[in-house]
Parts: structure tokens; C-alpha cells; sequence
């Protein structure tokens, strides 16, 4: 079972620290967890649409990204969803393959959630680039961090399917094309019961915010125009850069590109961009940013 040992939520209704970012545990008590989470949710003043949901960006900041979280978790608010895929890259090291964690349940506060090892059997047998590995998701926060806002959202149970890319274009600075695949795949096997859900925070590592503004501003132009191979342009152009591996425009690159290339394959009606926000991490002197994203099917 994988057991969540970091927080993706720190409140301050908790009276825990919002500045605290690592180390961090989840709150012990759910129903707590669960009723922030509503209750940040009924305090958000968008209304949903009346439009079927088919992936949702959501960030992975913990207490920093909340009100991203809630923004994108109400849009899908008393709806139901069989099976969530959730795809992220790999915050822990670089590998060729697409790792599928192959754990029966993740041990959410909020409660037990199955993972769908028949979805994933499929995917398996379907392609040499799937692998059963949880060594890369255990340490990982990515994924963990939007389960419980999922749990809070939808009605009745669902099951997960796991899913981190493995970085390896950083290996050899080249670009590749893995995500086409994995979007080709899942388009063969999700169904209208399925939500896809892309967790990833945006740039990383610039200490200067007006660049990290201006790099933020091209991805977000970018992803709008559902424009792959644009971003694929300006990815390579940052990877190519001195300090390569801290030149982080997304990290979960390949989750996006996955979802706009499924974008594209379903003709999805429209794609939204729910919020964006900086934030200044003082004891490392740099700014992340972060946002949420909603497409709709058809």
C-alpha cells in the first residue's frame, strides 16, 4: 500500500504554518482535511459548468497551491468518475520507461483509494514503454498531493491508475516523443467514465521573476493554443541552456503534452486556464509558479 508520508495541504486553519513547505505530514484527522476542502470550494465563487469534464491540470505545492487545487477540484464537484488517471514526471530521477505504481491502495487521509491494476495490465501489454516500478512513485509527492481534493469532490468511489514519466529527455537534452504513445494508448482504453488528471507546478528555479513571468507567459500562450510542438521548441531551448536540469518550465512536461496531444485526438471543446500564481520560496531564493487547468469533452 502506498502511504502518503508528505503533506500536499498545510492551512492555517489547522494551525500549521502555510510558509512550511518540507518536511511535512498530512493531517491525521480526514473529516478535517475534507470539510477545508469543501469548505474552500463553496467559498469560491465561479460557477460550474454545465460541460463533461475530461482532464483537469492541478498543482502539487501543498498549502501554497490550495486555492489552484480548489479552483480546479470544484469543477468537477458532484460528479462521478470510475477511474482517475493521473499522470506526472518523475521528481525523483531520469528513466526511459512510463512507471506504473503497483500498489493495490494508496493510503489516503481522506481514505483508502483502490488503484486499477486491470486498466494498467492493458497498458502493460500494450506497449514495452509501460512498467510496473513504485520504486520512483514512494518518495514522490507529485501524485499524492490531488487525491484527497478528489476524494472531497466527487461523489461515490473511484479508482486510480498512477503514472510517472521518468525525465529522460534531460538525460541527453533531446526531446522525445514518449507522451504520443501513452496519449494513443489512453485514448484506446479510457472511457466516458474516466477523468485524466495532469499534476504539475510550473517553473522552478529562476531567481530573477520577471524571467520566470516571461517564461511562464510563452507555456501558458502556448498551452492554450494547444500548440505542441511549440512547446516542444521552447522546452528544447531551455533544456539546451547552462543548468540545464534547473531550467524547469513544467514539471510534468510530458503529463501536458500527453493531455493536449489527447486534446487534439478528441476534439475537446475548449480548454480554460482556471488560475496562475508565484510564489517566492525565501530559503532557497527562487520563485515556483503554478495554475490549473480545466478541458471539457465534447
Amino acid at each position: 500500500m502506498k502511504r502518503f508520508f508528505l503533506l500536499f495541504i498545510i492551512l492555517k486553519t489547522l494551525n500549521l504554518s502555510a510558509q512550511t513547505i518540507r518536511p511535512v505530514v498530512y493531517p491525521k484527522n480526514g473529516d478535517s482535511l475534507k470539510l477545508v476542502i469543501t469548505e474552500s470550494m463553496h467559498n469560491y465563487d465561479q460557477a460550474q459548468k454545465n460541460s463533461k469534464v475530461f482532464a483537469l491540470v492541478m498543482p502539487h505545492m501543498g498549502a501554497i497551491s490550495h486555492e489552484a487545487n480548489t479552483v480546479a477540484a470544484k469543477q468537477v464537484l458532484g460528479h462521478s468518475y470510475k477511474r482517475i488517471i493521473i499522470l506526472g514526471n518523475s521528481h525523483r530521477g531520469s528513466f526511459p520507461e512510463i512507471k506504473i505504481d503497483d500498489h493495490d491502495y494508496w493510503d489516503s487521509p481522506c481514505g483508502k483509494v483502490a488503484t486499477d491494476k486491470s486498466f494498467a495490465d492493458s497498458l502493460i501489454a500494450s506497449s514495452e514503454l509501460f512498467k510496473y516500478d513504485s520504486s520512483p512513485h514512494d518518495p514522490d509527492h507529485t501524485i499524492e498531493s490531488v487525491i484527497p481534493y478528489l476524494q472531497t469532490a466527487l461523489k461515490g468511489e473511484f479508482k486510480i491508475v498512477p503514472i510517472l514519466f521518468g525525465n529522460s529527455y534531460y538525460i541527453g537534452k533531446d526531446i522525445n516523443d514518449n507522451y504520443k504513445e501513452v496519449a494513443k494508448l489512453l485514448m484506446n482504453y479510457m472511457n466516458k467514465d474516466d477523468l485524466l488528471v495532469i499534476t504539475s507546478d510550473m517553473t522552478h528555479f529562476y531567481t530573477d521573476k520577471q524571467k520566470q513571468l516571461y517564461v511562464d507567459s510563452i507555456q501558458i500562450d502556448l498551452i492554450k493554443n494547444i500548440d505542441i510542438k511549440g512547446l516542444e521548441k521552447f522546452e528544447h531551448q531551455l533544456a539546451i541552456q547552462d543548468d540545464a536540469n534547473k531550467k524547469i518550465m513544467n514539471c510534468s512536461i510530458d503529463g501536458i503534452k500527453t493531455m493536449l496531444e489527447m486534446y487534439n485526438a478528441k476534439s475537446c471543446s475548449n480548454i480554460e486556464q482556471l488560475s496562475y500564481d508565484t510564489f517566492y520560496h525565501e530559503s532557497r531564493d527562487r520563485y515556483i509558479s503554478y495554475g490549473a487547468w480545466v478541458i471539457y469533452d465534447n
